[in-house]
């Protein structure tokens, strides 16, 4: 996939607001396929007076009335029990000819309920992996309204955009979804798109810095804002960056402890990167202090006293893994163990710099 650089968002001039009936749209194209995906922002969409999700499906509709296919995520299901009471209460005028399922989705991300048939209009509720399972069983032309239950999924739209897909998709982004179980997988999203944030888009941080009070009391408003802002400047390939720092990630926990979880690990791997930035110079002096408040206002905790008792081994087997990652901001790198032979002095990570960084770590907390 070509970078969003390269392909183009389109944002209504809807207020930015996100009352019962007020729906912002966004387009994201991709300039390579030519693959286009409405996007629409609606904190409310199941209540009962707001007609913005009967508007999309109506304007998608093969019949009148149209047959609906519901699939929910069972764990989606078991965070919101009135979820699928709801959805019934709201289509109460195609009572009879609406299908509701729930999916439960195992360890290799494919359903373990197989459905016997999908009708032409379909509604998917849950994560992505479970958008995946049902474009991957029913190949044929259709139409799938996909509300993605988590941030995460909500700030990689842009891997729905793929070539060679038959169906439909048209996203319905339910910024009042998240609920207090659900904690971790939002901050994991915050903090991703922190990284972003830090990395391509200055605007973008001072807006976090300011709104992150918002953003953990789960502000419809200030999460439609984010999600759109994120796609306008997020690459459509930066998985594989995701990808590249879970190892480093693993590490970190392991060596915190339990208590650490993966957003924690995710975020002390962001504000070492920073720090590490301001001392080789290629980040302002004094960057470094804001990248740390807005991860700890994001509620991230950024010092676990286990890491004080790493031996130098330890340190040396967690840098193997994290250097990498760390240094994505400060130089290109094909393979680590190519790193000393053709990484700059002035970047090439030491055991000290971990030392120095968290201890940096520890002083600020």
């Amino acid at each position: 996939m070509a970078p969003q650089s390269n392909a183009n968002v389109n944002l209504s001039d809807t207020s930015h607001d996100q009352g019962v009936n007020a729906v912002e749209v966004m387009t994201l194209a991709d300039a390579a396929s030519a693959n286009k995906l409405p996007v629409y922002f609606n904190s409310s969409p199941f209540l009962l007076d707001n007609d913005a999700l009967r508007d999309i499906i109506d304007s998608v509709a093969v019949h009148r009335p149209q047959p609906l296919s519901v699939i929910i995520d069972e764990r989606t299901q078991e965070q919101h029990p009135d979820l699928m009471l709801s959805i019934q209460t709201y289509c109460y005028h195609i009572d009879d000819l609406i299908d509701l399922h729930t999916v439960e989705l195992g360890s290799s991300k494919k359903p373990q309920t197989e459905l016997s048939s999908l009708q032409q209009c379909a509604i998917v509720i849950g994560p992505q992996a479970l958008l995946n399972a049902m474009q991957a069983a029913y190949s044929d032309d259709k139409t799938i309204i996909y509300i993605p239950d988590n941030l995460d999924d909500q700030l990689n739209l842009h891997q729905l955009l793929q070539a060679d897909q038959q169906q439909t998709i048209i996203c319905l982004v339910n910024t009042g979804m998240y609920s207090d179980e659900d904690e971790l997988r939002l901050r994991s999203g915050l903090v991703r798109a922190a990284n972003l944030a830090i990395a391509q888009d200055a605007h973008l941080f001072a807006w976090m810095e300011n709104d992150a009070s918002e953003l953990i009391k789960r502000d419809a408003d200030a999460l439609a804002y984010l999600i759109m802002q994120y796609c306008s400047v997020a690459e459509t390939d930066s998985t594989p960056a995701v990808e590249r720092e879970s190892q480093a990630i693993e590490q970190i926990v392991k060596a915190a402890g339990e208590a650490c979880t993966s957003a924690d690990a995710q975020a002390m791997l962001i504000a070492m990167k920073a720090h590490l930035s301001t001392t080789e110079g290629s980040m302002a002096e004094g960057q470094d202090i804001r990248v740390w408040q807005l991860l700890n206002a994001l509620g991230c905790t950024l010092w676990f006293d286990s890491l004080q008792s790493h031996t130098v081994q330890s340190d040396i087997d967690l840098l193997g893994l994290t250097q990498v990652a760390m240094l994505k901001e400060l130089g290109v790198l094909e393979e680590p163990s190519v790193l000393e032979a053709e990484t700059p002095k002035t970047q090439t990570l030491s055991t000290d710099h971990i030392k120095s960084t968290f201890q940096w770590l520890s002083d600020q907390h």
